[in-house]
């Protein structure tokens, strides 16, 4: 791969262009923005981002969901935080991403429907029109305003650690990599 310019800035481009079209982006230092991929994966990932970015560019508070909608995908594809970068997937690991994310939509756009879930909650969520979702800890059912699910249920002790500073969950102040979940349980 060999550094060049174009008129939308620098990329790296393959030395046996025109045989090989791969590429991949530069920061403006020239410091590498993703992995080399060819055109059919370029485009993949062009789609997945397209599909993931609805997720959590909508929001009322886009730099907060982001964090979140990443914590969600990491989950559903059973990746550590390293290792879910769309700019380093495959052309099936694009298309995984566009199937969880159209899962969710679809759960999502069910939910506001008349569903069998609203249906469980009673007449009254129905009328109002506000998404809910379910504790997965006590089975609350609660607003889920932007599709993720529950991120954080204080009464319960629930808490996803949907996003932080280092190791340490902006939520509740546990340790990011707990899996059990718990409301600001530490490392130990």
């Amino acid at each position: 791969m060999k550094l060049r310019n174009s008129r939308f800035g620098k990329f790296y481009g393959c030395t046996r262009w025109p045989d090989c079209d791969g590429t991949h982006g530069a920061h403006p230092d020239g410091k590498p923005l993703g992995v080399p991929a060819d055109k059919e994966t370029r485009e993949a990932r062009i789609r997945a981002h397209a599909a993931f970015d609805k997720l959590w560019k909508t929001r009322r508070k886009p730099h907060k969901a982001r964090g979140q909608a990443y914590r969600w995908l990491r989950g559903k594809l059973n990746l550590d935080r390293h290792e879910c970068h769309i700019g380093g997937f495959d052309k099936a690991g694009c298309a995984r991403v566009i199937e969880v994310c159209e899962e969710l939509a679809a759960k999502y756009r069910e939910n506001r429907a008349d569903s069998p879930m609203q249906k469980a909650m009673g007449q009254a969520a129905a009328e109002d029109d506000t998404p809910r979702t379910q504790c997965p800890k006590c089975g609350a059912w609660l607003e889920d305003f932007d599709g993720f699910g529950v991120v954080a249920h204080k009464e319960c002790g629930y808490c996803c650690h949907p996003s932080g500073q280092g190791d340490t969950c902006d939520v509740c102040g546990g340790d990011i990599e707990d899996t059990t979940h718990t409301w600001g349980k530490k490392r130990g």
